[in-house]
């Protein structure tokens, strides 16, 4: 319990980034740039082995990047449940407009982008014309 004098101020320590989520970083880093190697895998079972689902990892994880990148998507859509992470991990692991179109959603390429307000645009044209779809995400002010 936090002591009242801190929490009536709002100095309330809030957890910025979990280990959890760091470990599941670098496996994904060591997948990515030397494939399912015995480094890429330990970092997986140190989550597996501390939630105690290690039998949840398939046996054929390292035949492939890409069956190492599918668990590792999902273990992190498991360890990091209801935290906000989701939509990027899906728009990085390229699944995105893919499970957006499986669920029956109108799901379009540009989707993927957060929308840029306009007075962060130094020049607007510019970026128009070489980022596909860019006008779709700009907040515009209403009329």
């Amino acid at each position: 319990m936090l002591p009242k004098e801190q929490t009536q101020a709002g100095n309330i320590p809030l957890v910025v980034c979990r280990y959890a989520d760091v470990i599941l970083s670098l496996a994904e880093i060591e997948n990515e740039l030397n494939g399912p190697t015995d480094k890429a895998l330990g970092y997986l079972k140190q989550i597996t082995d501390r939630s105690g689902v290690t039998h949840t990892i398939p046996a054929d994880i390292r035949t492939s990047k890409d069956k190492f990148k599918e668990f590792l998507l999902a273990e992190r859509g498991r360890e990091l449940y209801f935290e906000g992470w989701r939509r990027q991990d899906m728009i990085r692991f390229g699944k995105y407009i893919e499970y957006g179109l499986s669920k029956g959603y109108p799901a379009k390429d540009y989707m993927t982008l957060f929308p840029i307000p306009p007075r962060s645009l130094s020049n607007q044209e510019v970026l128009l014309k070489t980022i596909p779809d860019m006008n779709k995400c700009l907040l515009r002010k209403e009329e």
